[in-house]
């Protein structure tokens, strides 16, 4: 018998149609992220954007404020 999976635990996919994405930014973070594909290495940049924010709110909750940096 196969488990469920709770909702909250399911990925839900969305199809975003025509996508434009900056094709130089897209082929760097490929590079960097070494994904083999531009849905992984988006689905990745992703990941790392909402990683970045969570260690960012930990920082902020343990020792203050965070220094914002900008990207170039």
């Amino acid at each position: 018998m196969a488990s469920r999976i709770p909702a909250s635990n399911r990925n839900t996919y969305v199809s975003i149609d025509p996508l434009r994405v900056d094709a130089q930014k897209l082929k760097k973070a490929k590079r960097i992220l070494g994904s083999d594909s531009d849905v992984e290495t988006l689905n990745r940049a992703l990941a790392s954007v909402i990683a970045n924010e969570e260690m960012e709110s930990a920082i902020e909750r343990a020792f203050g404020a965070v220094p914002l940096f900008e990207a170039g």
